[in-house]
């Protein structure tokens, strides 16, 4: 449970980013197209796995930044893999 706070105050809750993301997700699902539901689940186990089991209260723009930059690092590094061109055989 999240309780509102004003800005600066302090906030206390058990929840994990994880069941906050899923809470979310139900709720969302009535005005999602089911294609875009789907996106958003997969995703939401995917991409978002690492922060998942965090609690709401030490999740930090840090911690955001932190993760965007690993996840930024892996996409480049399957980009750059999938762009290295492949040896030609010498068979003519």
């Amino acid at each position: 449970m999240v309780v509102s706070a004003a800005v600066g105050d302090q906030l206390s809750t058990t929840e994990t980013f994880g069941e906050f993301f899923d809470a979310w997700l139900r709720r969302r699902r009535p005005y999602l197209e089911p294609g875009t539901y789907i996106d958003y689940e997969i995703h939401g186990r995917k991409r978002l796995a690492e922060l998942r089991p965090l609690k709401l209260t030490k999740l930090s723009t840090a911690t955001v930044e932190t993760w965007l930059v690993r996840l930024a690092e892996k996409a480049g590094m399957r980009r750059r893999r999938s762009t290295t061109p492949r040896r030609r055989s010498s068979r003519v």
